[in-house]
């Protein structure tokens, strides 16, 4: 009896001391990166489900109707009929696992998610709500639809098995799943969420709206303080240890010389290691070419001996050759024009950051770092970053471009910041994405469209950030000229155990050559390696777009390039560059349909100075265009305004009148009162720009 006793008891205490996954946990991980740095206490593999097309199964058959079929809406795994109507599977997978992203372009019908085996559905929700973040399971930053991409990060923890489906013929759609070791002990997602579990999702989706700030007030790093300046001449570098946070006084940090920097780190004995949770570097002295100076300053980081990261300076931070203001989980730009990176950085011996002046110009830099010690008790990767950029890449015949490719180790891929340079109107990102894990025959990932991988959807040109994910730049008009977007993979990351490769697809719609540069994140022991070879010169061109004539408004604050602050229905960018005889400043609208009675569309738009300011409005008027009231700042700027022609027509500049403007963000609303008795059904609003003018 005593035995059995203590055999219970011995075997309780070890179910107590196992870690459980549970939504709270895996919520702890949205929008988080320090959890990616450590080798995880849990080991899992993850894998993508999509409607990729299916024809793609065959890496030889490099043609549109093999490898590269690009119809990938409603491929599902197989048909049910059952006693519900006829179901379509998405995901399944068997447990214990997780769903951690669900994404689609066009969400419609009814998604059911089975848990366990479960007969009926743990949640049946209408999937477009579900996923724009309309349903009380996951309310924005955690589900929403920006650049008309439709994104939940709500996990969807299992213990024994998934199975999710739609009760429509086609969809676009990716399911991320974790999958762990048997014998994980996973409490199983219920749709009714308990109260520690709502706490959880509640700090995440505070994170995750925290990190879209661009003010520099908001952003507060935490540890021991270092800054310090770099003055590079041409074809200068200077290399700086970064010491432990044990070690590093507040304020503390200078500049040596390339081989002082790693001496320094070990000089006085040994350290104990450290975190460095914050890295920011701004130009001390504005540049007179920036895009030259971001692309020709290079960034390299050596942790414990490994040189780990070598990449400039400008797409280090997802700037690429310059863009706009942006807030993320890991890396941004303040408004104010610092640039950030939160990706914690281990080292256990030594650390040294240095900057290469590979321009003609002398560059002068103030750099910032914070650092912690090393948590106890797991056990750190090596935080890693690589660059590769092609010039005249050509988009026939149609190819797979490596964008990153690791070997020999274990570790994790993290996300990526892409750059392209687009020398015409038309879509460039058909691509889909492959992630091949452990030297595996076929992708565990495989995608349905670049943009798609980043978020977003429909080609969608206007600017939008998330924590996330985003699309900083798109200068258009369309999708011309240069693109930036990203995406951070933190609870969907990939993990891999000797090795993973990374292909994107160059599927563009028409015949040309474009510019195209990827930085990749991503963490590892100190095994794992790519065959990088250090840049120099000659690899740090930018890219030369053609001349492209655009008409534009002088002072025109384009719609097309603003952020949507909340809308109903759906709200894009449109190219009216091909509209007839017509002309739009810029060739572009901001385009506002679905709308009902009393919806509103709010957009914010900036003010230089505060002060009393003439509002000018430049929209289009067409025959299924609605009546709408226009707001600057709360104050209507008169009656209802009817929108409907004959024929899709600029309304040309109409003054809404004076209105007092707060220096920075404003905002602008319409709101929908109906339309016209002789127009179509629609209720469209199409916003070309706003002009201010400062009253004296």
């Amino acid at each position: 009896m005593r035995t059995l006793f203590l055999l219970c008891f011995i075997l309780r205490a070890s179910a107590a001391q196992t870690p459980q996954i549970s939504m709270a946990t895996l919520a702890a991980e949205i929008g988080d990166a320090r959890t990616a740095a450590f080798a995880p206490a849990i080991p899992f593999t993850a894998r993508q489900f999509s409607s990729f097309d299916r024809r793609s199964t065959d890496p030889r058959a490099l043609t549109d109707e093999g490898w590269f079929a690009n119809g990938d809406q409603g491929g599902f795994l197989r048909v049910e009929d059952t006693a519900r109507g006829r179901e379509y599977v998405m995901a399944e997978a068997d447990g214990p696992g997780a769903v951690v992203r669900i994404w689609s372009a066009d969400p419609q019908g009814v998604l059911r998610i089975y848990i366990d085996g479960g007969a009926e559905p743990a949640l049946a929700v209408d999937c477009g709500k579900f996923l724009r973040g309309e349903t009380p399971h996951a309310a924005p930053p955690l589900a929403g639809m920006r650049g008309r991409g439709c994104n939940a990060f709500l996990p969807i923890p299992y213990a024994k098995r998934l199975k999710m489906t739609v009760d429509v013929e086609k969809i676009y759609y990716h399911v991320n799943v974790r999958t762990y070791p048997a014998g994980t002990t996973v409490k199983s997602f219920a749709a009714a969420i308990d109260a520690p579990t709502k706490t959880a999702l509640a700090a995440a989706a505070a994170r995750l709206a925290a990190a879209e700030s661009t003010d520099t007030g908001k952003l507060k790093p935490e540890g021991a303080m270092s800054v310090f300046t770099a003055e590079l001449g041409p074809r200068e570098e200077q290399t700086t240890a970064i010491q432990a946070a044990d070690t590093a006084a507040p304020g503390a940090g200078g500049g040596t010389g390339a081989t002082g920097g790693a001496d320094a780190a070990t000089a006085g004995g040994a350290r104990s290691g450290g975190l460095v949770t914050w890295f920011a570097v701004f130009f001390a002295e504005p540049p007179a070419d920036m895009a030259a100076a971001l692309r020709r300053t290079v960034v390299r980081w050596r942790f414990d001996g490994v040189d780990c990261v070598d990449v400039p300076l400008g797409d280090f931070f997802a700037a690429g050759p310059g863009t706009e203001p942006f807030g993320s989980a890991v890396l941004g730009r303040t408004a104010d024009g610092v640039f950030y990176s939160r990706w914690p950085m281990p080292f256990q011996r030594e650390a040294a950051v240095s900057f290469w002046n590979f321009g003609d110009a002398p560059v002068k830099l103030g750099v910032q770092t914070f650092t912690e010690p090393l948590p106890p008790g797991r056990t750190p990767y090596l935080f890693h970053a690589d660059w590769r950029q092609s010039l005249d890449l050509p988009t026939r015949p149609r190819a797979d471009w490596r964008a990153l490719d690791v070997s020999g180790g274990a570790g994790a891929f993290v996300g990526c910041s892409l750059g392209v340079a687009n020398p015409v109107r038309a879509w460039w990102g058909e691509g889909d994405e492959k992630f091949f894990v452990d030297d595996e025959p076929s992708p565990s990932t495989f995608g349905t469209g670049t943009e798609d991988f980043f978020g977003y959807a429909w080609c969608d040109p206007t600017p939008f950030r998330h924590a996330l994910h985003g699309q900083p730049r798109c200068d258009g008009p369309g999708n011309f000229g240069f693109t930036s977007v990203y995406r951070w993979l933190l609870a969907d990351r990939v993990p891999f155990t000797k090795s993973f490769r990374f292909d994107l697809e160059v599927w563009h719609w028409e015949d040309c050559k474009i510019g195209q540069a990827m930085t990749v994140f991503w963490y590892g022991d100190a095994n794992a390696r790519t065959q990088r070879k250090k840049l120099g010169r000659a690899d740090l061109d930018l890219p030369v777009l053609p001349a492209i004539k655009v008409k534009r408004v002088p002072g025109a604050i384009e719609a097309e390039k603003l952020r949507v602050v909340a809308a109903a229905g759906t709200v894009e960018s449109q190219d009216m560059a091909n509209w007839k005889a017509e002309t739009w400043s810029g060739d572009g609208q901001l385009w506002w349909r679905g709308a009902k009675p009393k919806d509103a569309l709010a957009i914010a738009f900036d003010a230089p100075a505060a002060g009393k300011y003439r509002v000018f409005f430049a929209g289009t008027r067409a025959p299924d265009y609605g009546v709408h009231k226009l707001l600057v700042n709360g104050v209507s700027t008169g009656g209802d305004r009817d929108f409907y022609f004959a024929r899709v027509e600029p309304t040309g500049e109409i003054l809404l009148g004076v209105f007092d403007l707060k220096a920075g963000e404003n905002r602008f609303e319409a709101r929908c009162a109906g339309r016209n008795s002789g127009a179509k059904a629609g209720n469209m609003f199409g916003f070309d720009y706003l002009r201010i003018e400062k009253l004296p």
